[in-house]
């Protein structure tokens, strides 16, 4: 269990019952932060299958860890760079040499840069692996980034929306953590879930965008939720301003090797193909079946649609978790190591994995 404010526990409840536009959930997050005095908000408990963080490191440190790694893999230059670190809590600050507890191996992999952000792999001790998204400009509000993504997460998860859509786990307002979809993946094989495209016709969703083939994998579940939200007039004007509004502060930021990214006859074909399934909505679904081998997800079955609506708006998960009994474990430094380079030093916000080497 977490010590998370009572008013960030009352918004996650919310966003499982509904989707909160970006703009609504900054807006109750700064209320919160205002009230609680507290610069950053985690959504969701660290868990993990392989391991029990709260055991083993604790959440706190976790998720400072998260942060200062964040903040690395957004300041790499290569782009397909890896390193393995090591996070154990030393027993006693007096005899370093004693560790009780097995170091939590993390293999960090670099595989996708976007516009929006960097995504990395994240394999804990060779067993399980996590998608780690971390973004360009998380104090911009619009339909992508954290405070879009996270409410859309939460409530995709919530109503079980997961046969052909990755499940969200937990996050910060400069990362999120995603189910990580291997390449072998199959809709078909994640019988549990309802697949996006029903969920969406029910509840008035916007469709996914078929044309962005590397948010896929080849079977055609999707990596991430792209900008989802509810269906309006007037939709793709806001949309539209809004993401001119975010290239040019990346440009006015970055200068013109932002443009590098897009410079290219990828993203040449690609303009062309959405522009083309803007006007013919029907050439998108072509566009799709020609790019997965497997072609669209087999529907989910009326009956079973709706019976998963019903179970999972009467599930709330976080406040289940909320009521376990919790006994903090006694604070002590984290021990970070990277490969074969070791430091003994507290884990501090701020601190990123360069200056963990500088002490051997």
């Amino acid at each position: 269990m977490t010590n998370d404010p009572p008013e960030l526990k009352e918004l996650i409840t919310r966003s499982q019952q509904e989707l909160l536009s970006p703009y609504q959930f900054y807006a109750l997050c700064r209320e919160i932060r205002r009230k609680t005095n507290r610069q950053t908000l985690y959504f969701g408990e660290p868990r993990l299958q392989s391991i029990d963080i709260e055991e083993a490191i604790g959440i706190r440190e976790f998720r400072l860890f998260l942060d200062d790694l964040s903040r690395y893999i957004r300041d790499l230059k290569s782009p397909d760079a890896k390193l393995t670190l090591y996070l154990s809590r030393k027993a006693d600050c007096i005899q370093p040499k004693t560790h009780p507890e097995r170091p939590i191996k993390i293999e960090v992999s670099l595989v996708g840069k976007g516009a929006i952000g960097k995504v990395a792999r994240l394999r804990i001790n060779d067993r399980e692996d996590l998608a780690l998204k971390v973004f360009f400009e998380p104090d911009f509000v619009w339909q992508h980034g954290p405070w879009a993504e996270i409410p859309i997460g939460i409530y995709l998860k919530s109503c079980k929306v997961t046969r052909n859509l990755a499940e969200f786990r937990f996050a910060s307002q400069n990362w999120a953590v995603w189910e990580w979809i291997a390449p072998n993946a199959k809709p078909n094989d994640r019988t549990d879930g309802i697949a996006y495209e029903d969920f969406a016709q029910t509840e008035g969703l916007t469709p996914l965008n078929p044309l962005n083939y590397s948010n896929y994998n080849p079977y055609g579940i999707r990596l991430d939720p792209g900008g989802i939200q509810k269906n309006y007039f007037g939709r793709r004007a806001i949309d539209t301003y809004q993401s001119l509004l975010y290239y040019v502060r990346r440009l006015k930021k970055e200068g013109w090797s932002f443009l590098q990214l897009y410079l290219n006859w990828k993203t040449l074909n690609y303009s062309i193909e959405r522009t083309i399934a803007l006007l013919f909505p029907s050439f998108a679904c072509y566009s799709y079946r020609i790019a997965t081998s497997q072609g669209r997800t087999t529907p989910t079955p009326k009956k079973t649609l709706k019976k998963l609506k019903i179970e999972n708006r009467s599930v709330n998960s976080e406040s289940n978790d909320s009521k376990r009994i919790y006994q903090p474990p006694t604070r002590s430094p984290l021990t970070v190591r990277k490969t074969s380079v070791r430091v003994d030093r507290p884990h501090k916000r701020g601190r990123n994995l360069q200056d963990w080497r500088s002490k051997s």
